[in-house]
């Protein structure tokens, strides 16, 4: 029902001119995961919305639309997607938005996306910062997952004791 409802608020505000309401709408329908999600992966209309945040000079819904684009890219295994979102990604947020919780987000990707491509060197270090960030801002949520991926990737490298106990930590976080 939230996806119809995306639908109709999104026909509203487009009828209202409401640019910013039918960017987010674009975005939750291109970027939610359901079987009954038919706009599931369309880039056309997220790519949509980022325009329309830029054009509001909105950098921060920019930035996690470009963000939604990443994710959504290491989902569907369209690797070139995620590398040039989480470039313009990073671009966007060290020109003009400056958050140090998207920052590590960023770097919690590229550590999932080389985990994803077997890189496990490059996804080790840029967990390691995810982390080292996660825990500077007492995120919780990102400390948990930084932790179990960065276990993962210590497994992979040979660490197979260091790999379970990071791990073991993700889960009780």
């Amino acid at each position: 029902e939230a996806l119809a409802i995306f639908g109709r608020a999104c026909q509203a505000a487009e009828k209202a001119g409401d640019l910013f309401t039918v960017a987010r709408c674009l975005q939750l329908r291109s970027g939610t995961e359901s079987n009954a999600n038919a706009d599931y992966g369309n880039f056309h209309m997220l790519d949509r919305a980022i325009r329309l945040f830029e054009e509001l000079g909105d950098y921060r819904y920019q930035a996690a639309a470009v963000h939604t684009r990443a994710c959504l890219g290491m989902r569907l295994s369209k690797w070139s997607i995620v590398e040039r979102a989480l470039e313009e990604e990073e671009d966007l947020l060290s020109e003009k938005v400056h958050d140090c919780r998207m920052s590590a987000h960023v770097m919690q990707v590229w550590g999932e996306y080389y985990s994803l491509r077997g890189r496990w060197v490059e996804a080790s270090g840029s967990l390691g910062k995810a982390l080292e960030a996660y825990e500077a801002l007492d995120y919780t949520i990102g400390i948990c997952a930084a932790k179990g991926w960065l276990g993962i990737a210590s497994y992979h490298m040979g660490d197979v004791e260091a790999g379970a106990d990071l791990v073991r930590q993700a889960l009780q976080t």
